[in-house]
């Protein structure tokens, strides 16, 4: 394994775990979530750590920046001087400094301005295509930024090669920050109403409850000029290993943030706290731990990591014949780049750009505490605002390499956050075998994978996101849910009828829900023009004339040359699948060269078309959509889903119907996966997994593992 440029493995994740003095837009990790003490005065405690989005606390705060501290930035080991060497390279610790301090300069934005993210603003795809080292590398970034002196959100975009501001303009949404959340703790704890339910409830001390704020439905006001409402949710942590164990049911809050006030509370009637028997995880387990830690030090201080194959440059990486570029974003979280095959010596693209476009769960319960709960998790919070870093030995193995994200706070200030990413190779089972009977002769060729790795929690859930390069030629994306489940208290689980959720304890219920994962895949096969869709059905054939035998069936082919055309279902009685085609360009057999989206698991959505979080999360009604390319349409569920009326995504962006023949075209995978609790799963859920396959259907002649013979030891 070789590193090269300016990109660099992060150091050990002890010595890196430093932050910004300043509130931090993300979620923590699973064991500290929840933790958001304040005194039973109902004032906020003095700021020990980071406030998350959902106004837990991380570890305690330095005080400095990366530039401050002359930690590395998303780039993984630069100096935070350093200037980007690709212009798909994710903004430096520097350039969102610079970008903070351009716009303070300019006089648009005060210290009571709060950033949602600060982004680099990506390029034209056809200089990133004809883009060539030494090539200038003009740089600027885009901001969301809200005022809540006007409750306006503007978007910015600054030129950092020329120090300018290009743009600074009012949003057509609203966007949330980490001062929301904070708001809304403070408004509740000095509420007296509020502390009269908890009263009631026999909760004294209010440090004990945890707050969970969630974005309420859209309201029929006009959206950019509308107060800001959010919704909270309760959770009694006492003694608890964690805050989503014992939920204060029955109690919701409506918070105005523009007024700082609850203009709602509702209460259904006490329902009893679980109680807690004895500790969920073991007391040893923060001594295991360290005791852990400090072994897997040692064992990963006594093995090999270097990966023979892998060469890593700048946010390039070289693996076998697969060639990627990776970054990640706030919003998107880990997105990849210019994934290109070297087919012998000749770099042949695949896909221009992969990402979680958004992130939709949506929950069962009919019931007014739990209707409104649909987080459009990508949208309204973060996947790389939520990162988690990445424990070696746990979170990935020994032979990983790790690589630092720098994100900014919502002051403007960058952040390090370590350990973001994962590179590991790992074994990949049998790549192909055959036992000749005849002959007494055995082939078997064993396989290995290389896995870009990262995690994001929000809230109750840890997400873990995998893309996976075959020696195939195949490309998998796996999804991983693990965490909490959002639990339901109710006075007898047991004997409850209740249809939309499933008991886990004698007093808690986990709730019915759906996780929906649309990813935005721009499909560049042997190049960006040229690209069709096609999709395959397997039909049995009926007519006993052509089926005497009635064994036969086939496997049939249909364009879809308009984007109406291609918003389709999965059917598993057709085995139906897609592939994005190139109509120029052709194998050695005459085939045109293309590749196959493969489903894994999946599901519709059960939620009625007039429901909220339908109207919102319009992409959901199909498991795939094309749409010509557009860089401006990259966010399913529109740029703002806090208050969005659902008109303003890609449900509503095909009504253009536009041509997807012989286009550069873009393809969505909608990967819903139906969540139906077991006891199993509680209180910590093992990881379930899903995901889809892109394989090479005629991209080549034959087989392209057949080149990795003599890889084999």
């Amino acid at each position: 394994m070789t590193f090269t440029g300016y990109l660099k493995p992060s150091s050990a994740f002890a010595s890196r775990f430093q932050s910004s003095s300043a509130v931090l837009y993300c979620l923590i990790s699973l064991l500290t979530s929840g933790c958001n003490p304040a005194p039973d005065t109902g004032k906020i405690a003095p700021d020990t750590g980071q406030t998350t989005a959902d106004g837990s606390k991380t570890a305690p705060d330095t005080g400095k920046t990366a530039v401050e501290t002359g930690q590395t930035a998303a780039t993984g080991g630069a100096s935070v001087s350093k200037t980007a060497a690709h212009p798909l390279d994710p903004l430096t610790a520097a350039e969102i400094e610079a970008s903070t301090q351009i716009l303070k300069k300019s006089g648009k934005i005060t210290d009571a301005s709060r950033f949602a993210s600060i982004s680099l603003l990506e390029p034209e795809k056809s200089s990133i295509l004809n883009f060539k080292p030494g090539d200038p590398n003009p740089r600027k970034s885009f901001s969301v930024i809200y005022e809540a002196a006007g409750n306006k959100t503007f978007e910015a975009i600054v030129d950092l090669t020329n120090k300018a501001l290009v743009s600074y303009k009012q949003a057509a949404g609203q966007a949330l920050v980490p001062e929301d959340v904070t708001t809304v703790r403070k408004v509740v704890y000095e509420d007296k109403t509020w502390q009269a339910a908890m009263s009631k409830r026999g909760i004294q001390n209010f440090a004990d409850v945890y707050v969970s704020v969630w974005a309420s439905a859209y309201l029929p006001e006009t959206a950019t000029d509308r107060n800001r409402m959010l919704k909270a949710i309760f959770f009694y942590r006492g003694p608890s290993d964690n805050a989503f164990f014992r939920p204060i049911e029955g109690v919701v809050a409506d918070v105005d943030v523009t007024k700082k006030k609850i203009v709602k509370l509702s209460d259904s009637g006490v329902v009893p706290i679980a109680p807690v028997k004895k500790a969920i995880i073991p007391p040893s387990f923060s001594n295991r731990i360290k005791i852990q830690a400090q072994t897997k030090t040692a064992a990963a201080g006594n093995q090999s990591t270097d990966i023979a194959d892998l060469e890593i440059n700048g946010q390039e990486v070289h693996w076998k014949n697969w060639r990627f570029r990776f970054a990640v974003e706030p919003r998107e979280g880990l997105v990849l780049y210019t994934v290109s095959y070297d087919d012998h010596g000749k770099m042949r693209s695949v896909l221009y750009r992969g990402s979680v476009s958004e992130l939709c769960v949506p929950y069962a319960d009919p019931t007014a505490g739990w209707s409104f709960r649909d987080a459009f998790d990508a949208g309204q919070y973060g996947l790389g605002n939520s990162i988690s870093a990445l424990e070696p030995l746990a979170d990935a193995p020994a032979n990983a390499k790790f690589f630092d994200a720098v994100i900014a706070d919502q002051l403007g200030a960058p952040v390090v956050r370590p350990n973001s990413v994962a590179i590991y190779e790992k074994d990949g089972g049998i790549l192909w075998r055959h036992f000749d009977r005849p002959n007494n002769r055995q082939l078997s060729v064993r396989g290995k994978d290389l896995v870009l790795s990262y995690i994001t929690t929000l809230s109750n859930y840890d997400y873990c996101f995998n893309w996976i390069f075959h020696e195939d030629g195949s490309l998998d994306m796996e999804t991983g849910m693990t965490g909490v489940m959002l639990a339901k208290g109710v006075a007898n689980a047991i004997s409850s009828s209740d249809l939309h959720a499933h008991a886990v304890e004698k007093t808690i219920e986990a709730v019915h829900h759906q996780h929906f994962f649309c990813f935005r895949l721009d499909m560049d096969v042997d190049g960006a023009a040229n690209n069709s869709l096609i999709e395959t059905n397997g039909i049995s054939i009926s007519d006993k004339s052509k089926n005497p035998y009635g064994n036969a069936f086939c496997i049939t082919e249909q364009r879809l040359t308009r984007e109406k055309d291609a918003a389709r279902l999965i059917n598993l009685d057709t085995t139906r699948r897609w592939k994005v085609v190139n109509d120029i360009k052709r194998n050695e057999l005459g085939q045109n060269t293309g590749y196959m989206l493969i489903p894994g698991e999946n599901s519709i959505p059960y939620s009625q078309e007039t429901s909220f979080v339908r109207r919102k999360a319009g992409f959901i009604n199909s498991h795939v959509w094309a749409t010509a390319y557009d860089p401006a349409q990259m966010y399913a569920a529109g740029a703002y889903p806090f208050d969005s009326d659902g008109s303003k995504g890609l449900s509503d962006w095909v009504k253009a119907n536009r041509s997807i023949e012989g286009k550069d075209i873009v393809l969505w995978y909608n990967l819903g996966i139906t969540h139906m609790p077991r006891p199993e799963e509680w209180p910590i859920m093992p990881v379930h997994r899903g995901g889809f396959k892109l394989a090479p259907n005629c991209f080549f002649a034959k087989n392209p593992a057949l080149d990795f013979v003599d890889d084999q030891p």
